[in-house]
């Protein structure tokens, strides 16, 4: 009976982690320690957050619990999960997120074939852990593999479709590749690395986690995906998954570019305007959208893209790399 880490990096919702750790603890599959890790921030809830953790590595003989020496950011705190794993395999969920009573035993029915990863589908929950109308799965494509062996891995990844509150992923293999701490949504990345190691993913249909959407998630101050898109544009890929990387950058390149604007970052900007991903009708109808909305964005959102002090400029720039384009 293998020993399987599930990692809790916490930020700042003692009333979703009570609740995540709870689920946790109740698997029916008790090979199982839970790591807590905590990055450093201060304020009345970080301490109760602090407190509470410790109690329950009191508790709970299988329960630990790092507080960091500083604030990592995202992926920083999910290495130091992996890092401080002793399990065989480790599932990562939010502070905020739900397991369902029988999910490791379910993802844990492959593990005979030693593969890097094995993942299921998920459900979207409110704040409240009521279900969201909104599909994942179908909108992953997680619909269209069936149960066992992956047979075109890349392809899935670069849709999307493993889910990293749902993956149980092979520790020392994890170990080796790490997430990016440049990113804030590392797990794309971090799995295209990984299959370039081991192609071994394996997949089962039944819902292995319950993912919390609301406005205080840790990323809904922002996700950086102009530096996501970045690490994906350099990703090695096949010819025949091409159209799936394609697409992939394609759908998220407005995101990209309002990204680098409110980062203030015009090299990545640059880099994203002149990809070969971004032909030049694509990019100018582009541009006149960002034009367009930052205006409204920077007018009527309380959390403001920065475009610079003269929008004459920034303007003027767009225009001079749109016009570089062939």
């Amino acid at each position: 009976m293998p020993l399987i880490t599930i990692g809790i990096p916490v930020y700042k919702r003692l009333q979703y982690l009570d609740v995540a750790l709870k689920s946790a603890l109740n698997q029916s599959y008790k090979g199982i320690e839970i790591l807590i890790s905590q990055n450093l921030y201060s304020g009345a809830e970080a301490n109760r957050i602090e407190e509470y953790s410790l109690n329950a590595s009191r508790q709970y003989h299988n329960v630990r619990y790092i507080k960091q020496a500083d604030n990592k950011g995202l992926s920083g705190n999910w290495n130091e999960l992996v890092k401080h794993a002793k399990g065989e395999y480790i599932i990562i969920i939010g502070d905020d997120d739900v397991i369902p009573l029988g999910a490791i035993s379910e993802l844990l029915k492959y593990i005979e074939y030693q593969p890097a990863v094995v993942f299921g589908n998920q459900i979207f929950i409110d704040e409240n852990g009521d279900q969201l109308s909104f599909d994942p799965n179908q909108r992953y494509h997680r619909n269209e593999i069936p149960d066992g062996l992956v047979s075109n891995v890349e392809k899935y990844i670069w849709t999307n479709s493993l889910p990293i509150t749902g993956s149980l992923i092979k520790t020392d293999l994890l170990k080796k590749v790490l997430f990016n701490t440049e990113l804030n949504t590392p797990e794309q990345e971090m799995f295209l690395r990984l299959f370039k190691i081991n192609s071994q993913f394996y997949f089962t249909k039944e819902i292995v986690s319950y993912y919390r959407i609301h406005n205080r998630s840790e990323t809904s101050n922002g996700l950086k995906y102009h530096l996501l898109l970045y690490y994906l544009i350099n990703a090695d890929c096949s010819k025949s998954n091409m159209v799936y990387k394609q697409l992939c950058i394609s759908q998220r390149m407005v995101s990209g570019l309002l990204s680098a604007l409110y980062y203030s970052d015009m090299d990545k900007f640059s880099f994203l305007i002149n990809s070969e991903y971004l032909p030049r009708r694509k990019a100018e109808k582009i541009l006149c959208t960002i034009l367009k909305y930052t205006f409204f964005i920077t007018r009527d959102s309380k959390r403001t893209y920065y475009l610079g002090r003269n929008y004459y400029n920034v303007g003027r720039r767009v225009l001079r790399m749109c016009s570089k384009k062939g």
